[in-house]
Formats: C-alpha cells, sequence, structure tokens
C-alpha cells in the first residue's frame, strides 16, 4: 500500500511539472488578454455569403496594419485562430497582434478579392500582409504572385507549392519569409527553388531550414514578431527607394536586400 502511495504521489508531482513547464500546451490558454475572436462575412463578386475570422485588438485604431492568415487544405477559419494548435502558436501571434494593435484575419475560402474590399471598406488599413501554412502557404504564394500591389509582405510556413497546370508560381515582388523543415523534403525542395528565383532577383528574402523538423515545425516554431519586423522593414525600405526615385525620373529601382540563406542562424 505505501508502495502504491509513493507511486501515485510520483506520479502527480510528474504531471505537476510537466503542466507547470508548459510542455503539456496548456498554460499559454491562460496567457492572453487579447478579445475574443468572432466570425464575419462579407459578399463576393457573384454575390455569395463567405466567412472569416477576426480578431481586433483592444484599443483598434484608424488605418491599421491587417494580417490574412490562410489555414492549411485540412482546416479551416478556426485553424488561425485555435490558442492550442502547434504548442500554442496562434496564441502568441494572437498576443502580438493585439499589442501591435493590428486587425488579425483568418478567412475560410481562397477568395481574397471580395475580402480585400470588404477590409478596405471596413478598416481602410495601412498595409496587409499575407500568411499561408502548408497548402495555405500555396494559396498564399499564387495569390501575392496575382495580385502583388495589395500586401506589403508574403509569410510562408511549410508552403506546399503546387503548380497550376503546367505553370509554377513565380517570385513575389515583395518582401518574403520562408520557413520549412530538413525532414519534409519535397517542401524543402521547392522551397529551395523559390528562393533561387527570388535571389536572381535580388529580392528580399529571408529563409530558414529547421534541421529535423518535420512538416509541423515551422508553424510551431516561426518567430512570428521577427518575421513581420523584417516584412516591415523591408517594406519601409522598398517604400523609401520608390520615393526617392520619384523624385529622380531617369532612375531604375530593384527592391532592396539579399538575405536569403539555409544556414542562417536567426530565428525561423
Amino acid at each position: 500500500m505505501v508502495r502504491n502511495f509513493s507511486l501515485c504521489l510520483g506520479l502527480m508531482t510528474v504531471s505537476m511539472l510537466w503542466s507547470s513547464t508548459g510542455v503539456s500546451g496548456k498554460d499559454y490558454l491562460n496567457q492572453h488578454n487579447f478579445q475574443a475572436a468572432r466570425t464575419e462575412t462579407y459578399r463576393d463578386a457573384e454575390k455569395r455569403t463567405r466567412l472569416y475570422r477576426v480578431q481586433e485588438p483592444k484599443d483598434l485604431q484608424a488605418n491599421p496594419n491587417v494580417l490574412i492568415y490562410m489555414h492549411g487544405s485540412a482546416g479551416k477559419e478556426e485553424q488561425g485562430m485555435d490558442l492550442a494548435w502547434e504548442r500554442g502558436t496562434f496564441a502568441r501571434l494572437r498576443n502580438l497582434m493585439n499589442r501591435w494593435g493590428w486587425v488579425y484575419i483568418c478567412p475560410r475560402d481562397a477568395e481574397f478579392a471580395g475580402l480585400l474590399e470588404h477590409l478596405a471598406e471596413k478598416y481602410a488599413p495601412q498595409d496587409i500582409y499575407l500568411a499561408g501554412a502548408s497548402g495555405g502557404g500555396n494559396i498564399a504564394l499564387w495569390e501575392a504572385q496575382k495580385n502583388p500591389s495589395a500586401y506589403a509582405g508574403l509569410l510562408l510556413l511549410c508552403p506546399a507549392i503546387q503548380p497550376r497546370g503546367k505553370r509554377d508560381p513565380g517570385p513575389p515582388s515583395m518582401p518574403v519569409w520562408i520557413v520549412s523543415a530538413s525532414k519534409d523534403r519535397k517542401i524543402t525542395q521547392k522551397c529551395r527553388a523559390l528562393v533561387k528565383k527570388l535571389e536572381a532577383l535580388q529580392s528580399s528574402c529571408f529563409y530558414r531550414e529547421i534541421a529535423g523538423g518535420h512538416h509541423g515545425t515551422p508553424v510551431q516554431k516561426v518567430n512570428w514578431q521577427k518575421a513581420l519586423e523584417f516584412l516591415q522593414g523591408k517594406r519601409r525600405e522598398l517604400v523609401a527607394s520608390l520615393s526617392i526615385v520619384s523624385r529622380v525620373p531617369s532612375s531604375t529601382v530593384s527592391l532592396p536586400g539579399r538575405e536569403a540563406s539555409q544556414s542562417s542562424n536567426p530565428v525561423p
């Protein structure tokens, strides 16, 4: 009986330590001060009702920045708001969005024309950043290529890049942050090919491969703040360079920076 009591006490202690360290992935559920997400709707060009989830900051200002996150092919709009998903990665993102005063959007469908028009009317955002993971990364990449003027930067996590017909997506003409994982071989190969295209154009790009990581690792370990600070910084550089060029008509401009590296040390 004493032995059984000692065993139970030991298991209880381990359980308490497990929970207190956050390894169980539950402690961050109570470590936030952002507002609850809600479901909103808009109409696309064909007057169909579309759904998205939105988190607004507690102190919503005029002309906020907006981040749109496109979920993976197996998910829906709830994925990007799930506090427990991939060890709390979206809990961290939602805290950041609230702290920065950004509006955070998770659409259900890969329909952007109507969504962008709706967001313009509702928020008149200063800049819109686009992110996606897995199949959502592929969608985000194609959308960024199709409508580059709409977005200030692109964040791709383990993007499952796929051709459309016989055509591969081209390199985006905006700052890009890409994270893949070494064990996710097919996706990593396609990420490397995309990075080479971006390097050839001297585009602003940060690329990181996580050694030993699997398909979900980039979503789990991405440093949202570092990624978005990079995209914002490169965006400001580009705007500044274009401002200078507008006063010198004979000049030409390329996107600043050349920062892609497979052996880089910064956080994902």
